[in-house]
């Protein structure tokens, strides 16, 4: 058997079930469902896990690394992450710069490549979305400091996309993808900037698996 494994924050958490150790189910409501129920439609050989959390920046990820990574059985890992990056260090001031992120975003890729050396790996790229949402919180401020924003996320994809190189990863980009589709309808795609509707996991799905017919896997 194959075994997939998803990591990341909220947009690849999507309400999955804690403490589901049955392959494949309770996964969420987002991409990792949908590349799940494609994949497994087309063979069964395949077993899939979801190990993200909802609103972790790259060190509360590399916190749980062990527990949620080094120490499972998988032969490909996906990870999206990055924007709480952005969003904490924006609005709270506890995110990570780019040198910090690359830090630690490297020390996660390199225990792994240790754990294990045979796996493939798969980094997606980190994207925000301008709508005029309002959140509670915040108001509208990723649409109206856009530029800042969308420039400090495609820095953290910048740095995901050299690490990719660096570790021999398929780096699987998904910002301008988004963004193109998103301009004359944004509400269609993402829920409030950051989170994806359905259809804005849909188009991830796709791109993942664009990404995974180059595993040869």
């Amino acid at each position: 058997m194959i075994n997939v494994l998803f990591q990341g924050d909220s947009i690849t958490d999507v309400g999955r079930r804690r403490g589901e150790e049955m392959p494949s189910r309770a996964l969420g409501q987002g991409y990792p469902t949908m590349v799940a129920g494609h994949l497994s439609s087309l063979r069964s050989d395949i077993n899939f896990y979801n190990r993200a959390v909802a609103g972790n920046r790259i060190s509360d990820i590399y916190g749980r690394w062990l527990e949620d990574a080094v120490n499972l059985d998988f032969d490909v890992l996906s990870i999206l992450a990055g924007i709480n990056d952005v969003g904490f260090q924006l609005r709270l001031g506890r995110g990570s710069d780019n040198a910090r992120f690359r830090f630690i975003y490297d020390r996660m890729l390199y225990e792994v490549k240790e754990s294990h050396p045979d796996a493939k790996l798969m980094l997606l790229e980190p994207f925000v979305i301008k709508y005029k949402f309002d959140w509670e919180k915040f108001g509208t401020d990723i649409y109206d400091n856009y530029e800042t924003w969308a420039e400090q996320t495609r820095e953290k994809g910048e740095v995901i996309k050299d690490l990719a190189g660096e570790y021999g990863a398929v780096f699987v980009p998904l910002f301008d993808k988004l963004s193109a589709l998103a301009e004359e309808t944004p509400e269609r795609y993402t829920e409030d900037c950051v989170h994806p509707t359905t259809v804005g996991h849909s188009v991830i799905t796709g791109e993942w698996l664009k990404a995974w017919e180059t595993l040869g896997i």
